[in-house]
């Protein structure tokens, strides 16, 4: 039925959260979640902890290594992986699906997973919960027809990807949503592989060793051409040279880096390999992408080890922070453009203004209430020492030609693990084309940086905001 609301949806929706985005438990035990982030006052408590309780041991195997962790639910408040990655809370997305969408008690349910692991295996762990979730759901509501839309963020739209295309979904799936996938990888995961995780970079406590024992890291890595060898032209991760030099440089004590990355990267070939059987499937995909975030998007790779670097052949190319924007699509999309555009960073994609408004528009088939919120690009750093006054550089998105808009931004600084217990504002000031804000030093902790207008009746910007861990040097 279609109102002026738009066509009602009555599938069940799914949301697939991405990388570290689902609460983990170790017999009994939270070892992943909101709780972990309390522990980041104390670094090195925190990486003692992390290590125990994530790191799959060398003498398992990596995708099933029946260690006691399990999923428990998705998380509830902002997390971090220092030097690696940060994600946020899908409150918001939950919430506003459920308005939006007028979903029904029942119509909304969550798909936590171990996400350590395989995309492989939790792309068959969804299909199995899927075939139990829409069995119940049909029943239900006496419609046989029934099917799910998943909403994945991040790494969750790989996980969807199998399930549908490799591991018989395909007849329970409406619709995928991805926001923010790597569909053709991330530098992160390479500098990762290649430089290590540690907190500060390349001095504190070092997380190296688990995060490299994660088969799902290795399934992040980027699928195109982006490593200048030795001033060469760019070659991808399968060019057995490049392979080879990543290995060598790997901080981690072990000896099958290469195979695993090969793995890793299988993952995408056996993804390509099933999309000419996608098209005579009847479920619908949809990409959401950033493409205005300073994002890193290629590596130099020499004397100096490996150097993550923001443009290709000279050209800066924006994302979303962690994902560059041509990598918000699949491989078998032939036009970028084909994408959805989203504003905000990675971590809190999901929850922007822009990208609600979108959702609607897209899954009730319906026009636009409001009008597009200024996006803007953001720059701040991901750590910062105890006591260290540090600024934020924002910069509005215009089109070519356009000029900058006067605009009333306000920086809010939001502890979520802290001795500070206020949230913190800061008005940011105009400087030619960008605004900046200057924040004053801060006790160690994890905050959430938060970016809004100024004041109710202030020109409207997209929800941007993004994690800060603050660390103690001593």
């Amino acid at each position: 039925m279609t109102t002026y609301k738009g066509r009602a949806v009555t599938d069940l929706v799914v949301v697939v959260p991405g990388i570290m985005g689902s609460r983990l438990e170790k017999d009994g035990t939270e070892v992943w979640g909101t709780t972990m982030g309390r522990l980041l006052i104390n670094l090195l408590n925190f990486g003692r902890t992390v290590r125990s309780g994530l790191a799959i041991p060398a003498d398992v195997v990596p995708d099933c290594p029946n260690d006691g962790v399990s999923p428990s639910g998705l998380i509830t408040g902002l997390t971090v992986i220092p030097g690696l990655l940060t994600m946020d809370f899908y409150d918001g997305l939950r919430r506003n699906l459920r308005h939006d969408l007028e979903l029904t008690e029942g119509q909304l349910v969550d798909f936590a997973y171990d996400w350590r692991l395989s995309c492989r295996v939790n792309g068959e762990r969804l299909t199995t919960f899927l075939d139990a979730k829409i069995d119940k759901y049909r029943r239900q509501s006496g419609r046989k027809e029934l099917k799910a839309i998943l909403i994945c963020h991040s790494m969750g739209g790989l996980v969807a990807r199998w399930c549908v295309d490799r591991a018989a979904g395909a007849d329970l799936v409406s619709s995928i949503v991805t926001i923010g996938t790597p569909h053709k990888g991330s530098i992160l995961a390479l500098d990762a592989v290649a430089n290590g995780v540690r907190l500060p970079r390349h001095l504190g406590i070092d997380l190296t060793e688990m995060a490299l024992s994660f088969p799902s890291l290795y399934e992040l890595l980027p699928t195109y051409s982006c490593v200048h060898l030795d001033g060469s032209q760019r070659k991808p991760l399968t060019s057995d040279d490049v392979t080879a030099r990543i290995a060598a440089l790997c901080p981690a004590e072990l000896n099958d880096v290469q195979e695993r990355i090969g793995r890793g990267l299988k993952l995408h070939t056996d993804l390509a390999a099933a999309a000419p059987a996608q098209h005579a499937s009847e479920y619908e995909l949809v990409c959401f992408r950033g493409a205005e975030q300073p994002t890193p998007v290629a590596t130099v790779l020499g004397n100096a080890g490996l150097v993550a670097v923001e443009t290709i052949d000279g050209i800066v190319h924006g994302g979303d922070g962690v994902v560059p924007g041509d990598s918000g699509v699949p491989p078998q999309w032939s036009q970028v453009g084909a994408a959805k555009g989203a504003g905000g960073r990675h971590a809190s994609m999901p929850n922007g203004k822009a990208l609600r408004e979108e959702l609607r528009v897209t899954l009730r088939h319906t026009g636009r209430l409001m009008a597009p919120p200024i996006h803007l690009s953001m720059r701040a750093p991901a750590e910062v020492l105890a006591g260290q006054a540090f600024d934020v550089e924002l910069r509005p998105i215009v089109g070519p030609g356009g000029r900058v808009p006067e605009l009333n931004l306000a920086l809010s600084v939001e502890p979520q693990e802290s001795a500070l217990r206020t949230t913190r504002a800061y008005h940011a000031s105009r400087a030619g084309d960008t605004y900046r804000a200057s924040v004053e030093g801060l006790p160690p902790g994890l905050y959430r940086l938060r970016v809004d207008r100024g004041n109710t009746r202030a020109r409207d910007v997209d929800d941007l905001a993004d994690g800060l861990v603050v660390y103690d040097g001593s």
